[in-house]
């Protein structure tokens, strides 16, 4: 499997690469550090799973979704942000981002948005109201 991480924080990449190839050992990491270069890895590589934050010196995460996903619509993409508002959930989601996982969740849940976009499904936290915390649906793609 071919994964691009795309987030700005050196230790968050790396953090994370360890994490996923506990889970995949064989599996092949590129990494962007600014949402220019991954915007670029992103539309030039063959990828499987595209992780991407949102919060970048050079722009905004939901741009980029935006342009991948308009480019390269079968591309899943894997928001991972500390951002758990509604407004900015609501809003990957009507990008299509086929998963989103909050940086305060645990290993787990990161395996299991991986593990459900990898059988075409999509795994989003849906805030069930403000204010009452975030519950995850998982929905198979058509």
């Amino acid at each position: 499997m071919r994964v691009l991480i795309v987030d700005d924080h050196d230790l968050f990449r790396a953090g994370l690469a360890l994490l996923l190839r506990e889970f995949f050992p064989n599996i092949e990491l590129l990494h962007a550090s600014t949402l220019s270069q991954g915007v670029k890895h992103a539309l030039g590589e063959f990828l499987h799973i595209v992780f991407l934050d949102l919060d970048f010196p050079d722009g905004h995460g939901c741009g980029a979704l935006a342009k991948l996903k308009e480019s390269r619509p079968s591309l899943p993409v894997i928001v991972i942000s500390a951002d758990e508002s509604v407004e900015t959930i609501g809003r990957c989601i009507e990008l299509r981002a086929m998963g989103y996982v909050p940086k305060l969740s645990p290993p787990e849940a990161l395996h299991a948005a991986i593990s459900a976009v990898l059988a075409g499904a999509c795994s989003c936290p849906l805030p069930a109201s403000r204010g009452s915390g975030v519950t995850w649906a998982r929905t198979r793609l058509r």
